[in-house]
């Protein structure tokens, strides 16, 4: 652990460690000499300053080994070798009286202690020898670097690191630290056309990119670049990337054709707000803002280009545009489900002026001109086609010499001749089995002469605006009439009784709407954000257009109603003859009161009579009266027809 520690100076840690545990293996071992020095000084008489030399002199080389020896185990060992200097100078004697201090000095105790001193400290630096790879040991399981060329057992390619890359031992740039690969090369074991060490020579240009040597810098072909830069082929560097755009789409409402039309910012809710058929996202993935983004639209043969403008885009940012069309009335002509592509450009400038487009197309999904979304009831009006010429016509003609205005009687007349003129004419109700998801137009209607409770209530509700009468159309569950405002008060008519008298429509009407009253939803036909189609082509629809074309009184015949030998009283008897033409087309119904009158203020005779007529039509109202004049020929009441 401690030569990991401080690797970088393991080699100067190793060598000083060694030399400090010498160091103190030489402090011992000289400890030791001058103790040792002073005993044999004494022992044999030699002078203090006598050197190591002198010493050896005076003494046997076998006999001095066998003497420094025994000092360790026996302490009598000095007493036995005093009778050798008994014959010694009295200078040397004197000397022998000292002995007996100085080995007390030199206890057995102090002699094992330095010597297990001495022992201890060998063992410790052959430890830390070992430990620090100074020296190696084969077997141990730890690799040193001297080991790596004979010691296999402790040392692999992965664990020996002498700075020597042997390739006998499967020792590559991969997995030894000796097999580094030098500048420009590479370690990929992976590649072909490498050196022995498993090195690679880095190519810029082999769409390859071999880090450290190569980087985004220096190689982007290889490497490329980062976010918001584009590489340069010719030059080989990243350059700041302008503006990238990218484009995507969701639709968020399906329509039907007559709404799309009718409505085309998709207006609806509480408060009422546009909603987006569709919306665009466009994101910025270059490095530059992209300046006077433009968004056009166009859904096929169905509508015109349209463009809308938005802000800048910074980098990195995605913004999702609300998109809304506003198709022609060719759109009307769908009348199933059906799949358009919208085609989406987006055009913008980068900052230096430079203009760029995106193309993307939209699949988009919509519902036949019929589908009507009753979650949003406000859709009906886009259906009330009070604008429709035939439409208008039909009404016209069967007010005609009406002017509703705000009287309460000549609305309520109008509403009747409208009515009686859709029951000649021979609309009649029929239940439709789809349910009410699907609404005809008013002319539709009248084209085929029936429609369901939703068909019926658009038709009737469309005649009525178009002369001016205001009307609501009243929503109950799986159920619809109108209801039109008479000037005083509000009318309600049951539309699928068409057929039947006025009257009675609107007592059932007024009824199914008393009985509704909290539940029922009344929407308005009036709406400033839906426009309906001005028109719709059924082909040829016969309006019929009913007129008075004469009235005539003819005489039929005179008797005696009275006598005295000669007649004094006649009862005259004729007839008035009122003759209608429908100039126009189909069936219609002319009701109004018939008169022969004798004055300008007293008739003979007052009815009222409905006629439908499809061609021409005569009406025959016979009168008499008594006259005291014998040629009733001379006198002629007045025929009169007025309209109710």
């Amino acid at each position: 652990m401690l030569s990991s520690l401080f690797k970088p100076f393991s080699i100067i840690l190793k060598y000083a460690v060694c030399m400090g545990s010498l160091l103190s293996i030489l402090i011992g071992i000289f400890s030791l000499k001058k103790s040792y020095l002073r005993v044999i000084r004494s022992q044999w008489m030699l002078p203090r300053g006598a050197s190591t030399k002198q010493i050896i002199k005076q003494l046997w080389i076998a006999r001095g080994i066998l003497g420094f020896l025994k000092l360790f185990h026996r302490r009598n060992v000095f007493f036995n070798r005093i009778t050798m200097y008994n014959n010694m100078s009295s200078r040397r004697k004197k000397n022998i009286e000292t002995k007996n201090s100085i080995l007390n000095k030199l206890k057995p105790d102090n002699k094992i202690k330095y010597f297990l001193w001495t022992i201890f400290l060998i063992i410790l630096c052959v430890l830390i020898l070992w430990y620090t790879a100074v020296i190696s040991i084969c077997g141990d399981n730890r690799c040193d670097s001297k080991e790596c060329s004979f010691c296999k057992a402790d040392c692999s390619a992965n664990t020996c690191t002498n700075g020597v890359c042997d390739l006998a031992i499967g020792e590559n740039c991969q997995n030894s630290k000796d097999c580094f690969c030098q500048s420009g090369y590479t370690c990929q074991l992976s590649r072909s056309n490498l050196d022995e060490k498993g090195c690679y020579k880095t190519v810029c240009g082999d769409s390859l990119c071999d880090r450290p040597d190569e980087i985004e810098s220096n190689c982007c072909i290889d490497c490329g670049c980062l976010q918001g830069y584009t590489c340069d082929k010719n030059t080989n560097k990243c350059l700041l990337e302008g503006p990238s755009i990218s484009v995507s789409g969701l639709q968020q409402y399906q329509p039907s054709a007559t709404i799309l039309y009718t409505n085309p910012d998709l207006y609806w809710g509480s408060p009422i707000s546009s909603h987006p058929f569709f919306t665009v996202t466009i994101s910025n993935s270059g490095g530059t803002k992209a300046r006077n983004v433009k968004i056009g639209t166009k859904i096929g043969i169905y509508s015109d280009w349209e463009y809308k403008t938005t802000s800048d885009l910074d980098p990195s940012r995605t913004s999702s545009i609300p998109i809304n069309v506003h198709p022609t009335s060719t759109i009307l002509g769908i009348k199933q489900p059906t799949m358009l592509t919208a085609s989406i450009l987006v055009s913008y400038d980068d900052i230096e002026g430079n203009s760029y487009n995106k193309n993307f197309s939209l699949t988009l999904n919509i519902y036949g001109r019929e589908y009507i979304d009753w979650s949003h009831p406000e859709f009906v009006a886009g259906w009330i086609t009070d604008k429709d010429p035939k439409i208008r016509e039909f009404a016209t003609m069967a007010t005609k010499g009406l002017a509703p205005g705000s009287n309460s009687n000549d609305i309520i007349t109008a509403a009747k001749r409208i009515w009686d003129q859709l029951s000649a004419y021979g609309v009649r109700y029929v239940s439709d089995p789809s349910g009410m998801e699907y609404a005809s137009f008013p002319a539709e209607t009248l084209k085929i002469k029936s429609g369901d409770c939703e068909d019926l209530a658009i038709l009737y509700a469309s005649l009525l605006k178009s002369i001016g009468i205001k009307t609501n159309i009243i929503l109950i569950p799986e159920h619809a009439f109108i209801t039109f405002n008479t000037g005083s008060g509000i009318a309600a008519v049951e539309t699928t009784m068409i057929g039947s008298d006025f009257s009675v429509a609107t007592a059932q009407g007024t009824n199914t709407y008393n009985s509704n009253l909290q539940s029922l939803k009344s929407v308005s036909v009036e709406s400033s954000y839906i426009s309906p189609p001005t028109s719709i082509n059924v082909g040829d629809l016969p309006i019929p257009d009913i007129s008075l074309k004469n009235s005539e009184w003819s005489f039929i015949s005179q008797e005696c109603s009275a006598s005295f030998f000669v007649c004094f009283q006649y009862r005259c008897r004729g007839k008035c003859t009122f003759s209608f033409q429908n100039s126009g087309g189909g069936t219609g119904r002319k009701c109004g009161t018939f008169m022969v009158l004798a004055t300008s203020s007293t008739y003979l005779v007052k009815e009222y009579r409905c006629a439908d007529i499809s061609d021409t039509y005569n009406v025959e109202m016979e009168a008499s009266w008594l006259d005291s004049n014998a040629d009733c020929r001379s006198y002629s009441p007045t025929c009169r027809f007025t309209e109710e």
